[in-house]
């Protein structure tokens, strides 16, 4: 689910409406069906995987060690350096079968095309998993600095040396205007709470 993002699914079950005294008939059948929105995706897995490992060693080989910190600014920059945000796949009227790929970490991976803000959280946690580095994403809404809401966006929380989660979202650090990276989300804040609550899907 990192790399490949499936469009919408639906789910049901099968329970019998008679009782057993007092107790419901157990459960028989539990279904997922779900619509595979990323056509090629399946296709793709090995140059994936080909280019998910030169993402971890271009890291290795230019972080300044190997300390956390260190090698997540490698990560943010990476992403950032090599990313470009894909504006037709905000469209109202989506084609999924053309920008389906937008929502996952592939097109860093496998130069397929370019992605959106989920792209970007999905690669960064791909990348931090590879080190073994604690990291989220995050899934909600993007405000201006005049309180205006924005649409729904995603970055990721990652977990420092400190016991800390901290913000990063290489979306908006990102500058592709002027080519250049920026930190103002890099690192931001700190928020304590148990592994368990901020690696929970509904954080």
């Amino acid at each position: 689910p990192s790399a490949f993002w499936v469009g919408g699914f639906y789910y049901g079950h099968y329970w019998p409406s008679y009782t057993v005294g007092d107790e419901y008939a157990p459960l028989t059948q539990v279904f997922i069906s779900c619509d595979q929105a990323y056509n090629g995706a399946y296709s793709e897995r090995s140059a994936y995987s080909a280019g998910l490992n030169r993402a971890i060693n271009t890291i290795r080989n230019t972080r300044a060690s190997s300390s956390r910190y260190d090698t997540i600014v490698r990560i943010h920059d990476y992403v950032c350096e090599n990313s470009v945000y894909n504006y037709d796949a905000l469209s109202e009227n989506l084609d999924m079968s053309v920008y389906g790929h937008a929502f996952t970490s592939a097109p860093l991976f496998t130069g397929r095309g370019t992605f959106v803000c989920e792209g970007y959280s999905k690669a960064l946690k791909e990348l931090c998993d590879a080190f073994d580095i604690p990291c989220a994403c995050v899934a909600g809404g993007a405000y201006s600095s005049d309180g205006n809401y924005l649409g729904p966006h995603m970055w990721n929380y990652v977990k420092m040396d400190d016991g800390g989660w901290y913000a990063i979202d290489s979306t908006w650090d990102d500058r592709d205007d002027i080519g250049a990276i920026d930190y103002t989300y890099f690192l931001v804040g700190k928020y304590s709470c148990p592994d368990d609550d901020i690696m929970n899907p509904n954080f």
